[in-house]
């Protein structure tokens, strides 16, 4: 304890700086996520939305259900709006926005940046308004690990196994004209990943989007990339979406149904075209896509007869990656069928998909109930429900060989207290590869579950939330050789002075089973593990924001205990004679494997993100620069730049990652920089 006390007073000494882009809850709920599919989230679209509205505020005449979607607003909140503005038009300033019912002070706070409540902008907008401007903006990022891993190092022929160079690229040109067209296009490569002549083409990944909205009757039409929403996402959920980490009203699905695709990540999107059509309480939602995608194929001989998985890490460094490249032809087909009625919503929904090649994973007692074949057709209905106080929801899905459940309920208990409760229940054979709905595992399918949460503000600077569920797995699951199991519960006390200071705590256990490891048989244990988080944030002179952190890990499995302790400081804020943001962190962690990891977000580089798992013994710090350039031979071209340093140090290893990623030394540094043109 003594250690860890005199580690906080020296990093209480460390100075950072950083305008952040992501609210606190959100950071909590990216752990999370990562932590669940054991990787980063590479979908960037909300950022990219969000700053967009920075640049040109939406008059609130033309806030629409989709804008405050964006910005995570409650069904409730969203009604209630509505109910207002019909009543006594819309609001004339943000002093009337406190009059809206399930509007709090920090609501408010959230949409101010993205509102205007100019005159003109009482008025129902019409085309070609004054005010509006086209929007246009060039993204080039670029980074590089500087010590080799394995993948770089040449053989005895003196070729290395990874084929491009260690460099990382991404270049994004996107415009917005008259805020009814998007276009753009996307290039990208990942370190070790061919670039330019060699590879026969411009890049590893190419996106493109052209994307058309607020034409009367035709709400959207979507060329080349775009995503798909639907209902809960038993069926189809391509957007980002957070699950049990939430706050009350984030248990709910809700986004746009069709968006534009203009993200670096190479796996859930379609790629073709979409139109969405509404007139009067009718809509309907329909897309053709048809792209390539990677997968391990089988052969006979030299042809091949099947695949028995996708390649979903995007990586295509290696021959044996690129011999997977596109060698799968993937096509997709669905519509959404929509009624809206006052306080009531009701969508059917389809989808049909289609592989050049049949499904064949490997045969595993686990996997008995998996898809296999060509072709598989998906149905189902969802429906929402707003009765006063209340929020109903829910969706039933037909795939595969079995059916899918979620029905839940939201309620606002009291002023200060808000509940819900979700129950779910997939069966073993239900099957949608592209579903993402609320759930302990990553695949919908195999699962029962009953979720609910509370939400109470007993004071203005006071908040608790608290969730548990409860959940079961009829059928066998990869590493548990028998039906199982668990239960997950979390409480966040939080508390907050204005202006001045936020504090919260978190407490976390979950418990399951799984196998046994180095028996002859397969045998399944409990698991227990337990998180405990501490963390305070003072805002100091001239914007400035100070944060410390503490993190504990307990993981226990059969009698055999580990545990992981994390602290970090930083300090963030502007520096503002030369228009410069900078910002900082120094963390130290201790844990004793793997299983007992922390998860901590980081703040990146604008439309990026950086969530390391922590495991082992060492530190590890970042330093960020950024800053504004208006070059006079731009003219009003505006420059914005980002320079980030990491580096992890190990103390009790000389060793870190695994494969072709290897680095032999205990260190491992990382450089990234970006440039950003707007006009």
């Amino acid at each position: 304890m003594k250690k860890l006390l005199a580690l906080l007073a020296y990093c209480l000494c460390f100075v950072t700086w950083l305008r952040g882009q992501v609210a606190e809850h959100s950071m909590v709920q990216l752990e999370q996520w990562t932590e669940q599919q054991e990787r980063e989230p590479e979908q960037d679209e909300l950022l990219l939305e969000l700053e967009q509205l920075k640049r040109g505020p939406i008059p609130v005449s033309r806030f629409t259900e989709a804008h405050f979607l964006l910005l995570e607003l409650s069904p409730q909140q969203i009604r209630s709006f509505r109910e207002y503005c019909s009543l006594f038009g819309f609001p004339t300033d943000k002093y009337e926005l406190q009059a809206i019912p399930y509007w709090d002070i920090a609501l408010i706070k959230k949409l101010l940046p993205y509102l205007d409540f100019s005159p003109q902008s009482a008025f129902p907008w019409r085309k070609n308004s004054a005010g509006e401007k086209d929007d246009h903006q060039l993204l080039f990022r670029t980074s590089r690990v500087l010590e080799k891993s394995k993948g770089f190092q040449p053989d005895s022929t003196g070729k290395s196994r990874y084929l491009g160079s260690p460099q990382g690229l991404f270049i994004r040109y996107t415009a917005q004209f008259n805020r009814v067209i998007l276009a753009g296009f996307g290039l990208e490569k990942d370190a070790g990943e061919m670039f330019g002549r060699t590879l026969k083409r411009t890049a590893d990944f190419i996106g493109f989007h052209v994307f058309f909205r607020g034409l009367k009757n035709i709400k959207a039409i979507a060329l080349g990339d775009y995503t798909i929403n639907a209902g809960q996402g038993l069926l189809i959920w391509q957007g980002m979406a957070f699950g049990k980490g939430a706050d009350g009203a984030g248990v709910f699905r809700q986004g746009a149904v069709l968006k534009p695709y203009r993200s670096a990540g190479e796996i859930n999107f379609f790629r073709g075209a979409a139109i969405q059509l509404a007139k009067g309480k009718w809509e309907t939602v329909s897309w053709v896509s048809r792209r390539k995608r990677s997968a391990t194929l089988r052969f006979d001989g030299q042809e091949p007869v099947s695949f028995s998985s996708f390649s979903e890490s995007g990586y295509h460094r290696t021959s044996t990656e690129l011999a997977a490249r596109n060698r799968l032809t993937e096509f997709v087909a669905g519509s959404i069928l929509r009624y809206q009625g006052k306080g009531f919503r009701l969508n059917v929904n389809h989808l049909y998909q289609h592989y050049s090649l049949p499904w064949m994973p490997r045969e595993e007692p686990y996997n008995q109930y998996y898809f296999r074949g060509k072709t598989s057709v998906h149905q189902s209905i969802d429906y929402t429900v707003v009765k006063k106080q209340f929020f109903l929801f829910g969706e039933i899905a037909k795939g595969g060989k079995g059916w899918a459940v979620l029905q839940g309920i939201i309620a606002s208990l009291d002023p200060k207290m808000d509940g819900a409760l979700v129950i779910r229940h997939f069966q073993p054979g239900y099957h949608s590869y592209y579903a993402n709905a609320l759930a302990e595992q990553a695949a919908i399918r195999n699962e029962e579950g009953i979720y609910s949460s509370v939400v109470v503000r007993p004071h203005p600077r006071w908040r608790l939330n608290f969730y548990m569920d409860f959940y079961r797995f009829p059928w066998l699951r990869f590493r548990t050789a028998a039906p199982s199991g668990g239960r997950e519960a979390r409480v966040q006390l939080q508390w907050q002075k204005k202006r001045s200071w936020l504090v919260y705590g978190i407490f976390r256990t979950r418990s399951g089973m799984e196998n046994l490891s180095g028996l002859p048989t397969y045998s399944i244990v409990p698991v227990v593990q337990h998180n405990l988080r501490v963390h305070l944030e003072k805002n100091l002179p001239n914007n400035w924001l100070f944060s410390a952190r503490l993190d504990q890990v307990w993981f226990k499995k059969e009698g055999a205990m580990q545990t992981g302790t994390g602290m970090y400081a930083d300090l963030k804020g502007p520096v503002s004679r030369l228009g410069w943001q900078l910002a900082g962190r120094l963390h130290w962690f201790q844990t004793d494997g793997y299983s007992s990891r922390i998860y901590s977000y980081e703040r990146d580089l604008l439309y990026s993100y950086s969530i390391p798992a922590f495991f082992d013994h060492g530190w590890r710090y970042y330093l960020q620069w950024q800053g504004r350039l208006k070059p006079f031979f731009l003219g009003s071209v505006a420059v914005k730049w980002w320079l980030r340093w990491s580096h992890t140090g190990f103390t009790n290893k000389n060793s870190s990652g695994s494969g072709w990623d290897e680095i032999q030394g205990n260190k491992r540094s990382e450089w990234k920089f970006q440039l950003m043109l707007n006009w």
